[in-house]
């Protein structure tokens, strides 16, 4: 009971600081777009400790609840001609199987069209809520409208950002192998250095020679990574939050009929 509380305290701290940082992140570069001056992390966490971060949670929260729902109420009523079928004439039960495997893979397809229109949106609404200081709803709906004013340019961006993620791991393998190359004779080294002689007479004791050189192998490997990783991170953000301020700017602003309103300086 105790671990699993601590596990579920564990990732309840990643996912507050996760909306922390995206408040953060966003706030900076607009800060620095706007300013010019950069900001310190500091700085920068106090920008992220906001109200701000605890609607981006509310908002990912209001999506997840319906698609929950969506995904069970789907599921079961994929296992319904299994269950349907299952008894009597053999053929009946191959058909239920044949219509329950349709309904599967309809469900999967609805799903990924479904989660990718949902990572189109969320960026648009997570910076309405942020740099406009909208309420979730709100940002919701003028999120929605914005990117239904600006789809095509926010839909390449989408796609250049995905082709990104899934060139990723190519990209980082190389890393990967050199990483894990330097962090096994480091690994190695420290555990040979320590306890090569206990490891030799087969002492009991050498186990925490090898705990060390894992320790120090799994920070090797896992600290590169996970700096690349941020980086990329930080750089996909950075092109949501310019895009969304290029676009504003140009006036891509919906006026609630699908239409786009210029600003007042592009009127005249």
């Amino acid at each position: 009971t105790l671990s699993s509380s601590s596990a579920a305290s564990d990732v309840y701290k990643r996912q507050v600081l996760k909306y922390i940082a995206q408040t953060a992140l966003i706030k900076m570069v607009n800060h620095f777009e706007e300013t010019a001056e950069k900001l310190k992390a500091r700085e920068g966490w106090r920008l992220g400790w906001s109200r701000e971060s605890w609607r981006l949670f509310l908002v990912d929260l209001v999506v997840f609840l319906p698609a929950f729902a969506l995904g069970a109420f789907a599921f079961g009523t994929a296992i319904v001609p299994i269950i349907a079928f299952s008894s009597g004439m053999p053929a009946r039960g191959v058909l239920g199987l044949v219509a329950s495997i349709g309904l599967i893979l309809l469900f999967i397809l609805f799903a990924l069209v479904l989660g990718a229109l949902v990572s189109l949106v969320k960026p648009v609404v997570f910076r309405k809520i942020v740099l406009e200081e909208q309420g979730v709803f709100e940002g919701i709906k003028s999120g929605w409208q914005m990117f239904r004013s600006a789809w095509k340019e926010y839909g390449l961006l989408w796609l250049i950002l995905t082709g990104i993620d899934l060139i990723w791991p190519l990209v980082m393998f190389p890393f990967f192998l050199v990483a894990g190359g330097i962090g096994l004779l480091l690994g190695g080294g420290v555990t040979f250095l320590t306890g090569g002689r206990l490891i030799e007479a087969g002492d009991p004791s050498m186990v925490w020679s090898i705990v060390l050189g894992g320790i120090l192998f799994l920070i090797v490997l896992i600290v590169p990574l996970a700096f690349l990783g941020g980086l990329r991170e930080v750089f996909q953000s950075s092109s949501w939050t310019l895009a969304y301020r290029e676009l504003k700017a140009e006036g891509l602003l919906a006026d609630g009929n699908g239409g786009a309103l210029l600003l007042p300086e592009e009127e005249s």
